[in-house]
């Protein structure tokens, strides 16, 4: 009985000390798609500009799309033989701007310097393929130009769904699909000379990614 538990427990450290193609520290490069989407809700029963032109619709949204690019650095680790979990950190330093211009608006919405701290859940379909559910927080600058021009720090949250294909030793192919969603921020509206009202504004970020990432052994 005793050599019976001997060789389990070393069967199970064994185990636990198997490693899959994915696990350990990489970093990666990639270039995205990334459409930023702005929605505004007028406050109060103001719905007027600065030049006093009528304002038809308190509820407004816009999208552009842009082409950035972004790296990070990820460590991952195995659960057990088809599960993995990855701690991720991301990083975009391109702009990303969305803008209206008509119908008594003109408006800018811009951000940069996106910051993304992320937990992934990874499955492996073969020793080769994985397919992950990434959630994490995100921060960036923002700089919002309407009737007045005003820059401001955003916190938001974000999830996506990832594809990650072993290429060769070390060598992985990466696809991301994804949202950021930012909090929403109040921001003044100059209606007259004594007057103002309010603009709720959330900005929302739809994003695919494509890229490379290398394994440290």
């Amino acid at each position: 009985m005793p050599g019976a538990i001997f060789l389990l427990s070393q069967s199970n450290i064994a185990f636990a000390e198997k490693k899959s193609n994915f696990d350990g520290f990489d970093i990666f490069v990639g270039a995205s798609t990334a459409k930023l989407k702005s929605s505004n809700t007028l406050n109060g029963a103001v719905a007027v500009d600065v030049s006093g032109n009528y304002i038809s619709d308190s509820d407004y949204s816009y999208e552009e799309e842009e082409q950035v690019f972004n790296y990070g650095l990820s460590y991952t680790h195995s659960l057990n033989t088809n599960f993995n979990i990855s701690y991720i950190l991301d990083f975009s330093p391109n702009k990303i701007t969305t803008k209206y211009v008509g119908a008594g608006k003109n408006q800018i919405d811009e951000i940069s310097k996106q910051k993304k701290i992320s937990l992934q859940i990874g499955y492996l379909l073969n020793p080769d393929l994985q397919i992950g559910f990434k959630a994490g927080l995100a921060k960036a600058d923002s700089k919002n130009s309407s009737d007045v021009t005003e820059e401001y720090s955003l916190n938001g949250k974000s999830l996506g769904v990832t594809v990650k294909k072993k290429l060769q030793d070390n060598l992985f192919l990466n696809f991301e699909y994804g949202q950021t969603s930012f909090d929403k921020n109040n921001l003044n509206i100059e209606t007259g000379a004594d007057s103002s009202t309010t603009r709720d504004n959330e900005l929302d970020l739809k994003f695919f990614t494509i890229g490379i990432s290398y394994k440290f052994k």
